[in-house]
C-alpha cells in the first residue's frame, strides 16, 4: 500500500493498517512538516574566529540550490522558509548526547 499524504496514513493506521516499523505520533508529524519544508537544520558551523553559523539543506525541488549547504541569510535572500533551529547552546548539548 502506498501513502501519499500524512492523512491517508493516519487514516489507514486508524482503521487497523500496519506499517513496517512503529511511529510515534511524534515522527509522523516530523515527517509530515518535512515533506513541506523548504529546508532543514543540519546544524552549526564553529569557527574560532567568528560565532557559529547555522546551516541548512536545501529540499525544495524547485529551487537552483536544491540539496545545497547554506546559511540562513541565503535562504531568506532565495525567499525560501526558515526551519526553527535550536539555540548554538541547545544543538552543543544534544550533540554532546549523541556521542
Amino acid at each position: 500500500m502506498k501513502l501519499s499524504t500524512f492523512t491517508e496514513l493516519l487514516e489507514s493506521v486508524q482503521q487497523g493498517g500496519k506499517l513496517k516499523k512503529q511511529l510515534s505520533i511524534k515522527s509522523l508529524l516530523e515527517e509530515a512538516i518535512y515533506r513541506n519544508s523548504d529546508a532543514e537544520f543540519i546544524g552549526y558551523q564553529e569557527s574560532r574566529s567568528s560565532q557559529p553559523i547555522a546551516c541548512f539543506n536545501i529540499l525544495n525541488k524547485k529551487s537552483d540550490k536544491f540539496e545545497s549547504t547554506v546559511t540562513e541569510k541565503t535562504l531568506q535572500k532565495l525567499k525560501l522558509q526558515v526551519p526553527e533551529y535550536p539555540s548554538f547552546s541547545d544543538w552543543k548539548k544534544e550533540q554532546q548526547y549523541k556521542r
